[in-house]
């Protein structure tokens, strides 16, 4: 893929993926990502829980500059973050200026052809140097979820230098992809922090947010978190509606007799043609049941997803917004296939069995 083209990929927020594929649940989806900063706000003040607060400030504010506004500008101006224009209204799409200093992206923010009136403006603070971020999720089954050395953007978008360390706590055993002991401690006491053993604190979380246990008392949902040098754990997303995950299998498991192997990321099975696609804004060749094979998804792949009877990617990951889409979707999804593009010829018949991650030619 060339420069040129690498450029014009595009990682929007999972309310845009949501929007593009017209869930029937769409809005609730959009709603649950628009609101999350409040839910984590009573989980800190009842659970203590940890998390990355965001600065709201008003737009009116902004673009008058206020006395209020140039006090808070003249602290902050050199630091970085991620501002959030968070809609106020569900037809409007959330718009987002990741990195950067405040007042760049205060200048940003004032060149936006937009209502400003009609978005809340939220600072979220940045760290370029993020030790480790993670995605989970738990339900009745347990928790399942990978962590890697990276920010949480790049959990996201499933695009790792080196593949996440996968996790799995079945309520009595856990089970981990690498054998470290740094990344075990992390990661259970992670998971440590949405059990909630007291009835009176559960009682109030579910008043407040209507969030469902586990008969283990653990917290249901959707997580995201990072880990800063200094600040340490911080989670910065629970979604109570983000857990349709299968666990048909344990995603690392692998067997020396087979061919080709990655991670289920979407159950199912797809016979078909593979078409090798790098570049989804240039393709014409691409036909109603073929398997798509390529290096990674981002949205701009949304149209070859809806004709495809399976996807392969060498990247991606379990809990990325491109494997939520894929499940929503029900399209059988395969994850970090090494070398699937080198591996898989273009135009030969595949056999795919994406509940053991398994590609088969036929």
């Amino acid at each position: 893929m060339s420069k040129k083209t690498a450029k014009k990929i595009t990682y929007p927020s999972i309310t845009e993926w949501i929007k593009r594929i017209s869930l029937p649940n769409s809005e609730l989806f959009i709603n649950e990502d628009r609101t999350k900063y409040d839910r984590l706000k009573i989980l800190k003040k009842v659970i203590s829980l940890p998390y990355l607060p965001p600065i709201s400030l008003d737009s009116k504010d902004i673009l008058e500059r206020s006395d209020i506004f140039k006090k808070f500008f003249e602290k902050k101006k050199n630091n970085l973050c991620t501002l959030r224009l968070t809609p106020l209204s569900p037809e409007l799409s959330k718009i987002r200026k990741r990195g950067g200093s405040l007042a760049d992206n205060i200048k940003w923010y004032l060149k936006q052809k937009i209502d400003h009136t009609s978005y809340k403006v939220e600072i979220v603070p940045r760290n370029n140097n993020v030790l480790w971020s993670g995605i989970f999720v738990a339900d009745h089954h347990g928790i399942l979820g990978e962590m890697n050395k990276s920010g949480i953007t790049q959990m996201v978008k499933g695009d790792h230098i080196q593949p996440p360390t996968i996790f799995s706590y079945n309520f009595k055993d856990w089970k981990f992809s690498k054998n470290n002991r740094h990344i075990k401690k992390i990661i259970k006491k992670v998971i440590n922090k949405i059990h909630v053993k007291n009835p009176t604190k559960r009682k109030i979380i579910r008043k407040e947010l209507h969030t469902e246990f586990t008969k283990n008392n653990f917290m249901r949902g959707y997580f995201e978190f990072t880990v800063w040098p200094k600040a340490g754990l911080r989670f910065v997303d629970y979604n109570r509606f983000h857990i349709n995950v299968e666990r048909e299998r344990n995603a690392w498991e692998k067997n020396k007799e087979r061919k080709i192997i990655g991670v289920c990321a979407g159950v199912g099975k797809a016979t078909g043609t593979a078409k090798i696609i790098l570049d989804p804004t240039k393709n014409n060749r691409f036909k109603k049941g073929d398997i798509l094979v390529c290096k990674n998804i981002n949205i701009d792949y949304l149209p070859i997803i809806g004709l495809a009877s399976g996807i392969i990617s060498e990247k991606g990951a379990l809990l990325s917004h491109a494997a939520v889409i894929c499940r929503e979707l029900k399209k059988p999804y395969i994850v970090l296939v090494k070398n699937a593009t080198n591996k898989i010829k273009d135009g030969e018949k595949i056999i795919m069995n994406a509940n053991k991650g398994l590609i088969l030619k036929k």
